[in-house]
């Protein structure tokens, strides 16, 4: 069993294991949650799709749930030692999938506002780029090849984000997140929108 100490890892890597950590004696595969951050994620690219503006603070919220719950797969994998060649690559397909939808959600449901068809298919090459970068990755796992000390797919990956943080921000209607020039920034910014809504 490989239990990472409480206060090892970002903020909501500490999280999820706070959060995860009862479920550590439980028949719980790692693989089910999985499963639930993929039906989390499917969820919020179709709220973001067909819910409209009104319901844009639910996508955020079932969005930002699927990235949490993503977190307590591969947790409680260490917990429990439950670790697989399959979990990881399941973990590596669901994440990607997760994004591929909010993205072409996000395309999907802006193209019936101004932007159009530009909107949709924004969209549809930010969301599909991520099996291409997840296909980037796994292959830069088995050679470990490195650029100027920086994985290929991590600067692929950087861009999609702040396309995919760009079309968010224009979903909700904040120009404070579509205007970002850290990616990483936007999630607490989302965190704080969606608080100050409720």
């Amino acid at each position: 069993m490989n239990d990472s100490p409480p206060h090892a890892g970002p903020y909501d890597q500490r999280l999820a294991r706070l959060l995860i950590r009862p479920f550590a004696g439980t028949p719980l595969h790692p693989n089910h949650v999985t499963t639930v951050s993929l039906l989390l994620g499917i969820a919020s690219g179709a709220v973001f799709a067909v819910g409209g503006p009104d319901l844009a603070w639910l996508g955020a919220l079932l969005f930002v749930l699927a990235v949490l719950v993503d977190h307590m797969d591969g947790e409680l994998a260490r917990m429990t030692g439950k670790t697989s060649r399959f979990g990881h690559y399941y973990d590596y397909v669901v994440g990607s999938l997760n994004y591929t939808v909010l993205f072409a959600g996000l395309g999907w449901g802006l193209s019936e506002t101004e932007l159009g068809a530009t909107a949709l298919w924004v969209g549809l090459a930010a969301g599909f780029s991520n099996p291409v970068i997840v296909s980037l990755r796994r292959a830069s796992e088995r050679v470990r090849f490195r650029t100027r000390g920086f994985h290929l797919s991590d600067r692929a990956d950087h861009l999609v984000r702040r396309i995919g943080l760009f079309l968010l921000g224009l979903r909700l209607g904040d120009d404070r997140l579509s205007d970002l020039d850290d990616p990483g920034a936007g999630a607490p910014r989302v965190a704080a929108w969606l608080v100050s809504i409720r």
